[in-house]
């Protein structure tokens, strides 16, 4: 028998985007907190007897904020990156880097306030309302790249991992955009074995889901050739019969992360170009057929 689908040749697998959403989550954290902060600030200030004038900490705001232009930037794609693969993957170290990090801004601005503190005192005020919102954020940019990176507490031991060796497909590379995906010769022709990642790993659940159909094909052959032939019978008076042993499959495609259990086989009759069809599993269960 033959299968129209034929051995991929393997190109350069493009890296994984490591950072698609971190650094959205970072600005938006930064500059809410800012205004926040400045407000706790400012009534510190107030009962400490800190400031004189009324109107020294509205003028620190208005700086801070011309300032962010330049910092934020600065912290979203410099700072919070570097951080974030220094304390990847464990949430745990990225608060005591952040913790680590933040003990040593606040000794170095200590060091200039008693080293030279009349031209210090500026920029410690500017830097108490800035820095505690920025490293926040970093915090922010960190679990999120975190949890981009790790599913099932399977983690990237390396951002540009591109193969995931499992004991039963072989390996399966990942493409950008589609997911994991593995051809496998059964006899009659290459299959197309495709997992939906969305930049993670496969999870066990949608594995467990490859795994079945990938090595019951031979037993459930029969009852999908059936399937479709009763389907068939429903929309046409007459249907044109299909011999299970003429039934091949193209491709299993488990796509849904929510919905591991669910899955779509394309099969096809050999020998018939214009006879394809996507049929729509559920829990092992034929739910919907359509031509394709």
């Amino acid at each position: 028998m033959s299968n129209p689908f034929e051995p991929p040749q393997v190109n350069a697998i493009p890296r994984i985007d490591a950072k698609r959403k971190p650094w959205l989550l970072c600005s938006i954290v930064t500059m809410g907190l800012i205004p926040i902060w400045f407000v706790i600030l400012a009534r510190i200030a107030e009962a400490a007897q800190w400031v004189e004038e009324d109107d020294t900490m509205t003028i620190h705001l208005a700086l801070s904020f011309l300032a962010c232009i330049i910092l934020i930037p600065l912290n979203v794609f410099l700072v919070a990156p570097a951080l974030a693969n220094l304390a990847f993957p464990r949430n745990a170290r990225s608060l005591v880097v952040h913790f680590l990090v933040t003990l040593s801004t606040v000794s170095i601005f200590a060091a200039a306030y008693y080293l030279v503190p009349e031209s210090s005192l500026f920029s410690i005020q500017l830097g108490s309302i800035l820095i505690p919102p920025m490293l926040i954020g970093s915090l922010c940019y960190s679990f999120r790249f975190n949890s981009i990176n790790i599913d099932g507490g399977r983690e990237f031991d390396d951002l540009r991992l591109t193969a995931f060796d499992d004991p039963i497909l072989g390996t399966l590379q990942f493409e950008a955009g589609v997911g994991w995906k593995k051809y496998i010769d059964f006899g009659e022709g290459f299959v197309e074995i495709l997992i939906g990642a969305n930049n993670r790993l496969p999870s066990p659940a949608m594995l467990k889901t490859a795994r079945k159909w990938a090595t019951d094909w031979p037993n459930q052959r029969n009852r999908l050739a059936d399937y479709i032939h009763q389907e068939l019978k429903r929309e046409a008076a007459t249907a044109l019969t299909l011999a299970p042993d003429r039934l091949v499959l193209k491709s299993i495609q488990v796509m849904r992360a929510a919905y591991p259990n669910s899955c779509a086989l394309q099969v096809a009759e050999d020998g018939n170009p214009h006879r394809n069809w996507q049929i729509s599993m559920v829990g092992g269960m034929p739910r919907a057929l359509r031509a394709i």
